[in-house]
C-alpha cells in the first residue's frame, strides 16, 4: 500500500514538474516558426493551419496560448500512452513511472524542449504516439477498425512533417503479413487500399492549402533544395556536363562557384583523425541547402524579386530535375556520405548492430510465438530504419528529426525486464 502511494505521487510529481519547467520557460522560436506563422510556401499547411487560428484570435499574444496546448496535448498522450502499454503488455506497477520518465525526456532536455517550441515537433510527437496506439492496438489485439485512426492520424501527421512518410513502408508491410496470418484479406485490404491513397491525398490537400493562401496550385517549395543537398556537396565543377539544358548548366556552374568560395564542399575538408567528412557537411549543411541553393539559387533565376513566390517556386523545380543526374554521376560519394550520416543517426556502428539485432530477434519470436513484446520490437526498430534513411538521404541527422524513435528501444528494455522478472518469480515459485 505504502509502495503505491509513494508512485502514485512520484507519477503526479513528474507530471507537475514537466508543467511547472515548461510554463517556466515559456515559448521558444526557432528559424521555423516564422515561416509556419506567415503560412509560406516553404511550410506543409498541418502547423500553419494550427497556429492560424491563435494568430487570428490573440495576436502579439499567441505564442503562450500555443505552449499552453501544445503542454496538454503531450501530457495527456503520454499518460494515455504509458496505460495503454501498462494495460496491454500488463507492466508492473513499479515500472510505470520509468515509462513517463522515457517519454516525458522530450519535454525536458534543452535542446528539444518540445511543448516550449513553436514548431511542428510540439505536435507531432504527441501525434506519433496516437498513431502507435492506434496500430498496435489493431493488429495484437485484432481491432482492425483501430486502423482508421492510425490512417487519419498518419495523415495530419504528415501534412505536419513530410518527413513522416517513413511510417507507411512500416506500416504496408505489417499489414500485408497481418492479412496472410489472419486471411482478413478483404478488411485489411481496405486499409492498404487507403494507405497507397494517403500520398495523392496528401499532394491534393499541399497544393490546395497553397492555392488558397498564396494562389499557386503548387506542393510545398522545398523539396529541390533539401534532396539536391547531398549531391551537390560531393559535387566537381566539371560535373556542368552531366546536365542536358543550358539553363541547369548555368544554375549549377554559378551556384558551384559560389559554394566554392566559401568552401563548403568536400573538396575543402581536411582528413583529422577518428573523423569523416560527414561532419564538415553537418556544419556547413545549412548554409550550403538554404544559404546558397535556396536564396542564391532564387537571387539567380529571380535577380530582382529573389524573395518572390516565384523564385522559390522556380528554383525548387529546377532543383529537383538537377538532382537525379547529379546523383547518379557521383553515385559512390553519396552513398559514401549517407553511410556516415547514418552511422551519425545512430551515434555508433554498435547502436546500428544493436537494432538489426532487436529487429532480427523480434521477427523471429513474433513469427514463432506470437510475442506481443517481439511484434513491438518488430514495429518499433522498423520505424527507426526507416526514419533514419529517409531523413539521411535529404538532410544531416540532427537530433529533432531522431528523437521520434529514439525512446523506444528504452521502452522495450523496459518491457523485456519486466517480463523477465515475472518468468523468474514464477521459475523460483
Amino acid at each position: 500500500m505504502e509502495l503505491s502511494i509513494a508512485r502514485t505521487f512520484i507519477r503526479i510529481g513528474l507530471y507537475v514538474s514537466t508543467v511547472l519547467y515548461v510554463l517556466f520557460l515559456g515559448p521558444i522560436t526557432e528559424p521555423d516558426t516564422f515561416s509556419h506563422w506567415h503560412l509560406t510556401m516553404l511550410s506543409p499547411p498541418g502547423y500553419p493551419i494550427f497556429l492560424y487560428g491563435f494568430k487570428k484570435v490573440l495576436g502579439a499574444y499567441a505564442f503562450h496560448a500555443i505552449v499552453w496546448v501544445q503542454l496538454f496535448f503531450n501530457i495527456v498522450s503520454i499518460v494515455y500512452f504509458v496505460r495503454f502499454l501498462r494495460r496491454s503488455f500488463s507492466v508492473s506497477n513499479v515500472f510505470i513511472p520509468v515509462l513517463d520518465v522515457i517519454l516525458l525526456v522530450a519535454l525536458w532536455i534543452p535542446h528539444l524542449t518540445i511543448a516550449n517550441k513553436i514548431t511542428t515537433e510540439a505536435v507531432s510527437y504527441p501525434l506519433f504516439l496516437w498513431c502507435l496506439y492506434f496500430f498496435v492496438n489493431g493488429i495484437l489485439f485484432k481491432k482492425y477498425k483501430q486502423f482508421a485512426g492510425a490512417l487519419i492520424v498518419v495523415y495530419i501527421l504528415i501534412q505536419m512533417r513530410t518527413q513522416f512518410f517513413f511510417i507507411l513502408p512500416v506500416f504496408v508491410l505489417l499489414l500485408v503479413y497481418e492479412a496472410w496470418r489472419s486471411k482478413a484479406y478483404k478488411t485489411i485490404g481496405m486499409y492498404l487500399g487507403l494507405l497507397f491513397l494517403l500520398p495523392l491525398l496528401i499532394s491534393l490537400a499541399d497544393k490546395s492549402f497553397h492555392y488558397l493562401v498564396s494562389d499557386r496550385f503548387e506542393s510545398t517549395s522545398n523539396t529541390g533544395v533539401q534532396i539536391l543537398t547531398l549531391p551537390f556537396f560531393v559535387s566537381e565543377a566539371a560535373d556542368y556536363k552531366v546536365f542536358e539544358t543550358e539553363v541547369q548548366q548555368s544554375h549549377f556552374k554559378q551556384l558551384h562557384a559560389y559554394a566554392v568560395e566559401r568552401k563548403m564542399l568536400d573538396d575543402f575538408y581536411e582528413p583529422i583523425y577518428g573523423d569523416t567528412k560527414y561532419h564538415y557537411f553537418h556544419d556547413h549543411y545549412t548554409s550550403l541547402s538554404f544559404g546558397v541553393l535556396s536564396e542564391k539559387g532564387r537571387a539567380l533565376l529571380y535577380p530582382d524579386a529573389p524573395k518572390s513566390i516565384d523564385a522559390l517556386i522556380a528554383n525548387n523545380k529546377l532543383l529537383m530535375k538537377m538532382t537525379i543526374p547529379l546523383l547518379l554521376d557521383n553515385f559512390w560519394e553519396v552513398l559514401e556520405l549517407f553511410y556516415y550520416n547514418c552511422i551519425h543517426a545512430f551515434r555508433s556502428v554498435y547502436s546500428l548492430l544493436l537494432a538489426l539485432l532487436v529487429f532480427i530477434g523480434g521477427l523471429f519470436f513474433w513469427i514463432k510465438s506470437d510475442s506481443k513484446i517481439a511484434f513491438l520490437g518488430v514495429l518499433f526498430m522498423g520505424l527507426t530504419f526507416c526514419n533514419i534513411i529517409l531523413v539521411c538521404m535529404v538532410v544531416h541527422s540532427l537530433y529533432r528529426y531522431m528523437f521520434y524513435h529514439q525512446w523506444m528501444l528504452a521502452v522495450l528494455v523496459v518491457l523485456c525486464m519486466d517480463w523477465a522478472l515475472k518468468h523468474q518469480a514464477r521459475f523460483t515459485s
